[in-house]
């Protein structure tokens, strides 16, 4: 920007956070018409196969235990 005033800086973040969840509402939005009520609650039931639940709860538990620590 040229002249990044409060107000412009406020525009471009609002139009960001907008857009962002513009695109993630069309695509929630297409994944439920695709699958509608064939999907759990629980997206990784989802999936098969227990050792790739297995992978992404250890993962998680890892992310939770570490982002305190950083």
């Amino acid at each position: 920007m040229k002249k990044p005033t409060i107000g412009r800086i406020d525009s471009v973040i609002g139009a960001s956070i907008g857009s962002a969840f513009l695109i993630y509402l069309v695509v929630a939005c297409c994944g439920y018409v695709t699958y509608g009520n064939m999907l759990q609650s629980d997206i990784l039931l989802n999936y098969p196969g227990m050792l790739f639940r297995i992978y992404v709860y250890v993962y998680i538990l890892m992310c939770v235990c570490v982002r305190g620590c950083v």
